[in-house]
């Protein structure tokens, strides 16, 4: 999370391959969980170049988040539901 936004969701070992893809590259010999507390955190009062890096994660998510739901859609092949109700099936008032 980064400002509140969730900016990875995923296995802790798949981690470093994520942020690698935005050039976040974990230095040799680092603790990966203190290097993203490092590049994750946000100072408070933010300034344009806070919202700059926020947005850059965000961004880069949420286009990750898009593909992984465009794959699985390919995958599932569901009818769209039948959200009509019969006269029988209302629900009547109490």
């Amino acid at each position: 999370m980064m400002d509140g936004h969730i900016v990875y969701q995923g296995r802790a070992r798949d981690s470093t391959t994520h942020f690698l893809k935005m050039g976040m590259n974990c230095p040799i010999h680092s603790n990966p969980a203190d290097y993203y507390m490092r590049i994750l955190s946000v100072n408070y009062p933010k300034h344009e170049e806070d919202e700059t890096h926020i947005k850059i994660f965000t961004d880069h998510y949420d286009n990750n988040l898009k593909q992984l739901v465009a794959a699985d859609g390919a995958f599932l092949k569901l009818p769209p539901p039948d959200i009509s109700l019969n006269d029988k099936d209302k629900a009547t008032p109490c």
